[in-house]
């Protein structure tokens, strides 16, 4: 990386950073004007935040793809692998941004993830734990050896992630791994009924679409930030969650009572399961 290149990835940090404290501000101040959740843990035990409002809506961000070393082809790029390059990841530090924290004290990561920000509030996270153990895990049990088990982690909390990524790449972070996302199509949850049942609600816009969320595979202000980062820092490696929403349906019932619809909304991702990537807006 040039000189010229690290300055520009830092004072693209400093606006970044300026733009996200701003918009969040601002989302958090509507989201409490309009009764809705800042941050919440969702049934399943995924987490979600609120990261800004875009086109007068919502943007929650939110735990996506679980994926296994064992599938992701690394397995070959180890000692004793097929490719007979030995990699293991040492002397290696890899990035991660995740919604919660990593437990750093767990046997297949202890002592090799630093947390660089404060950790937001959620704490703990089974979810950000799983990612490090696939991103670094040291193999004390042999199902849970990471792509780059003798790897160190520098671990962020996802929300004001771009600015943050910009500042890491122009110190040299050269891999990090990105799995959340926005909740889009059906996927949002409502409590509903004296049980508080919890039932799928429609994110889309019907102004736009009254049968497909426009989110879907939309390339959007937060895409483009991501590319201004990857631009300046061509050897820089942002890896991201796909989502793959495809199949969530809509509830069989409305909450209360009897609801009449004029328009049958399909399950996310169409009939053939492909338009199933949620976008960066």
């Amino acid at each position: 990386m040039s000189p010229e290149q690290q300055q520009q990835l830092i004072q693209l940090a400093d606006r970044l950073e300026q733009q996200y404290e701003t918009e969040h501000a601002q989302a958090v101040e509507r989201a409490r004007e309009l009764g809705l959740p800042v941050r919440k843990k969702l049934p399943d035990g995924r987490l979600m935040f609120l990261e800004r409002f875009a086109y007068g809506r919502p943007m929650y961000i939110v735990d996506q793809n679980r994926v296994a070393a064992q599938t992701s082809g690394t397995a070959a790029l180890h000692p004793e692998g097929s490719d007979s390059l030995s990699l293991t990841g040492e002397g290696q530090t890899l990035g991660m941004w995740e919604i919660g924290k990593a437990r750093g004290s767990h046997r297949e990561l202890e002592d090799r993830i630093t947390q660089q920000d404060a950790g937001g509030t959620f704490g703990t996270a089974n979810h950000a734990t799983h990612v490090a153990g696939i991103m670094i895990g040291a193999g004390v049990r042999d199902q849970a050896q990471g792509m780059s088990y003798e790897a160190n982690l520098d671990a962020y909390t996802a929300g004001d992630g771009n600015g943050e990524m910009s500042r890491a790449a122009s110190n040299g972070l050269q891999v990090s791994n990105h799995s959340y996302g926005y909740l889009v199509g059906w996927a949002g949850k409502r409590e509903c009924g004296p049980n508080n049942e919890e039932l799928r609600n429609w994110l889309g816009d019907p102004s736009v679409s009254g049968e497909e969320d426009w989110k879907f595979g939309y390339y959007g202000g937060a895409a483009k930030r991501w590319d201004r980062i990857a631009y300046r820092a061509p050897y820089y490696l942002i890896t991201k969650s796909a989502g793959n929403e495809v199949g969530d349906n809509g509830p069989e019932r409305h909450c209360e009572g009897n609801q009449i619809v004029n328009v049958n909304r399909p399950p996310d991702g169409g009939q053939n399961g492909f338009d199933s990537v949620s976008g960066r807006d």
